[in-house]
């Protein structure tokens, strides 16, 4: 629920900002005007509801099984793009949204990690923090050159980042980051484990990686040059 909550927040947010002209980070004073669009203040209720869901999902369940979840977003942004913003989507996309849902089927049924703790030491959380804001440094300086398309992944993953720190304060207990971070923190900084047979580790870890290569495949597809054999649908590119 909180995947497809944050797919309509970006979607409608998007549509929000393209039906104003003018609106762009080089003039921060004309993201202002945004408060004043219903579009974007939908999206942005809807975020604020994705995020209680989300809340209460990591309240209740494993870091590193919830937040690799969330790459579904991605999936739901499709129609939704279609629906909202009239944006197409190729059989690339499609064929990606569907390797999405495998992967992410298999990484629920035999990814459940066991063990674990509430909390990590402080020394943990600041290695973290700090590896996690270097990156971010280092994306912001590498995405202020180049293609459009290329800018606008740099800031999503940042921004992906960023969305997974702020999780902590929602949560109280924890680092909830965005997917790939998430898991990565919840087996080595909260103890959790795919302590099942190795063969449901290894179908687990298949999952994943096939749920990202999903992502990936999406996100190529939607770059300029790309062969797009169009049917109906949308992509709102999401990071």
């Amino acid at each position: 629920m909180a995947a497809f909550l944050f797919a309509l927040a970006a979607t409608l947010q998007q549509k929000g900002a393209l039906n104003l002209a003018g609106v762009s980070l080089a003039k921060p004073m004309s993201l202002v005007r945004l408060i004043g669009q219903r579009m974007w203040l939908l999206g942005t209720g809807a975020l604020l509801v994705g995020y209680v869901l989300q809340a209460g999902a990591l309240d209740r369940g494993r870091l590193a099984v919830i937040q690799p979840l969330l790459v579904v977003t991605v999936v739901f942004a499709l129609p939704l793009g279609w629906l909202l913003t009239n944006q197409r989507v190729s059989r690339r996309e499609v064929g990606g949204a569907g390797v999405i849902v495998l992967g992410l089927a298999l990484f629920t049924i035999y990814g459940d990690p066991a063990g674990g703790k509430d909390n990590a030491p402080n020394d943990e959380w600041a290695i973290a923090i700090v590896v996690l804001s270097v990156l971010c440094a280092v994306l912001l300086v590498v995405g202020r050159h180049g293609a459009l398309t290329r800018t606008a992944a740099v800031y999503g993953s940042v921004a992906g980042i960023l969305f997974g720190l702020s999780a902590r304060a929602v949560r109280g207990d924890g680092l909830g980051l965005q997917p790939v971070v998430g898991a990565i923190l919840g087996i080595a900084i909260f103890d959790e484990r795919l302590s099942r047979p190795l063969w449901h580790v290894v179908a687990a870890v298949i999952g994943l990686v096939l749920a990202l290569g999903g992502a990936v495949l999406i996100s190529l597809a939607s770059q300029p040059g790309a062969e797009h054999e169009e049917v109906p649908g949308s992509s709102a590119a999401l990071a």
